[in-house]
């Protein structure tokens, strides 16, 4: 795969796969941490609302961004925004102050469209699904073991401390991403912004209905699950990272294999 020969596609996975294993130490903590910093269901509900509007907001961002400037620079500014966010999170007195670190980090997701399309630009289409397969496994890799260490580390040291670790991950990625070289690219828009072509998207309307109406029903109960794990069945935090790492089976054991059933069949066969 080109990825073995192209040393910036080497830099950019393995700055995924420390990122994503920092976000995965604490991400299944935070709604049992903003309970015990103080938030009723009510607010840890609205918390996660909020988030999710940041999330909108940092991909609208990014449709702006995304043609205007290099690939890489995006890339830099989201992840040298996101870098402190465990911090702010670990640092929080109460449950109104992990409000700026979420929604700051939602925000960064406005790099993940330049990633994407970053990684297509420089594979050819012959190898772009099992690209995203290996992608997708990389971060699921970094879920199948993050949750578990997270969970161990705050059942000893509290959460603040998987929050610190997460941060070192955190600061890994970032140095990876900056070591990634300038290859000549320029900004594939000059002058006025052209609007998004949501035509183009149409014929794809129904398999996002259905992604968004998945992501509806799991969002529902995503704020709830660990504290419920925690204040009513009375698992340790370790056995709820365990749980959580179980999410992640799936996604190492078959998305490798739907990528490469994508690269010989066709994507919307294997969609």
């Amino acid at each position: 795969m080109l990825i073995r020969t192209d040393r910036n596609l080497r830099l950019l996975f393995a700055a995924l796969f420390f990122w994503t294993f920092g976000v995965a130490l604490y991400e299944a903590l935070v709604p049992i941490y903003a309970r015990q910093l103080g938030a009723s269901a009510v607010q840890l509900g609205t918390l996660y609302t909020a988030r999710h509007i940041a999330l909108a907001a940092g991909y609208l961002i990014g449709i702006q961004v995304a043609d205007r400037l290099s690939r890489r620079t995006v890339m830099v500014a989201s992840w040298l925004l996101g870098a402190p966010v465990p911090l702010m999170l670990a640092l929080a007195p109460t449950y109104l102050w992990l409000l700026p670190g979420l929604l700051l980090y939602e925000v960064t997701f406005f790099g993940l469209p330049v990633v994407h399309a970053y990684i297509s630009q420089r594979v050819p289409a012959s190898q772009l699904a099992s690209t995203f397969g290996a992608l997708g496994t990389t971060t699921s890799l970094s879920f199948l073991v993050g949750p578990t260490m997270g969970g161990f580390t705050a059942d000893r040291w509290g959460i603040p401390a998987a929050l610190w670790l997460a941060a070192g991950f955190f600061v890994v990625s970032t140095l990876l991403i900056l070591a990634m070289r300038h290859d000549g690219e320029r900004p594939r828009v000059h002058g006025a912004f052209q609007p998004f072509p949501w035509t183009e998207i149409r014929p794809l309307a129904p398999i996002l209905l259905i992604h968004a109406g998945m992501q509806f029903v799991g969002l529902i109960t995503t704020p709830f699950a660990t504290p419920f794990l925690r204040e009513v069945r009375g698992l340790s935090l370790s056995e709820i990272g365990f749980i959580s790492s179980m999410q992640a089976v799936g996604g190492v054991t078959l998305t490798v294999l739907a990528g490469k059933l994508g690269d010989r069949v066709g994507i919307p066969i294997a969609l």
